[in-house]
């Protein structure tokens, strides 16, 4: 690849911030009017492959999960990707 009289300029794209909310078609009937929202934080993508912080939130309501007699929620999962591997991950709910 010719990088022309740059040779060390960096390409890719960088994506301090985003959030988005998914369409209706995608909400809980439990819980109709909440809506799940995915997002990403200090995103690159580039020949190195991909890098980031990736969310999901109000994956399931507190009245959409059920084990037996316990409910439980899923509020929040998140990975961490460096050049396309996890680094870390997590998630949030409640149990009651």
């Amino acid at each position: 690849m010719n990088s022309g009289p740059y040779p060390n300029t960096w390409r890719g794209v960088y994506i301090k911030a985003i959030d988005i909310s998914l369409p209706s078609v995608f909400k809980k009937k439990t819980a109709p009017n909440a809506r799940i929202k995915v997002g990403g934080e200090h995103v690159i993508v580039d020949a190195m492959g991909v890098s980031g912080y990736f969310y999901a939130e109000g994956l399931i309501p507190i009245s959409g999960g059920k084990m037996t007699k316990w409910k439980y929620s899923l509020d929040h999962f998140g990975v961490t990707l460096v050049k396309n591997k996890v680094k870390g991950f997590g998630f949030g709910g409640q149990l009651v």
